[in-house]
């Protein structure tokens, strides 16, 4: 299984998309690091070929998503935070 992480992505999403377009067919996962949740979630929406994790960053005050959330990836436990 192999993940792409992204962070901080802070309401500029080209970079973000182009890298998911790029790994499209090589990637099974997406792990967003926080900052800010809102684009995990849109960015969720538009690439429905991955199945996305993510947690709450330092810029994410309203959110009620968790800033930490341990994932099971290939019989590895991976604890994800900002």
């Amino acid at each position: 299984m192999k993940a792409v992480v992204l962070s901080d992505t802070h309401r500029i999403l080209d970079n973000a998309r182009n890298v998911l377009n790029i790994f499209k067919h090589d990637a099974d996962i997406v792990i967003h690091l926080g900052d800010l949740v809102k684009d995990a979630k849109k960015l969720e929406r538009e690439f429905p070929c991955y199945k996305f994790y993510y947690v709450s960053g330092n810029n994410d005050w309203r959110s009620s998503v968790s800033f930490e959330q341990k994932i099971n990836m290939d019989g590895k436990n991976i604890l994800i935070t900002h």
